[in-house]
């Protein structure tokens, strides 16, 4: 359990968990206006079809899954290294087809 990612279904997870880098501790280095991250959350809501949405709501979940076996912090979890990816890719290979590992990195 983690307060970044709040138990929710699938449809609601792009919009609701987030990163170690975006509490708001993190925030008071980077401020964004409420107006850009209304316009993130638009995006991120219209510009994908729902099949592509699915796909990545999938891909969080067994990303996070994979962090929360192997005890990686929240904060070394976003903005993902490409050491960590490698490994969560690897760990992921014997299991899924190559389609699917290249939609699960898309959507981290």
């Amino acid at each position: 359990p983690s307060v970044l990612r709040l138990h929710c279904l699938a449809r609601d997870r792009l919009l609701s968990w987030c990163s170690a880098s975006s509490t708001p501790e993190a925030a008071a280095s980077v401020s964004l206006s409420a107006e850009i991250v209304h316009q993130i959350t638009s995006v991120i809501g219209t510009s994908w079809t729902e099949t592509t949405k699915e796909l990545y709501r999938t891909s969080l979940l067994v990303y996070h899954i994979f962090c929360d076996m192997n005890n990686i912090p929240d904060s070394d979890r976003c903005l993902i290294s490409s050491d960590l990816l490698s490994a969560f890719l690897a760990s992921c290979a014997r299991a899924h087809s190559g389609s699917t590992l290249t939609n699960y990195a898309a959507g981290i």
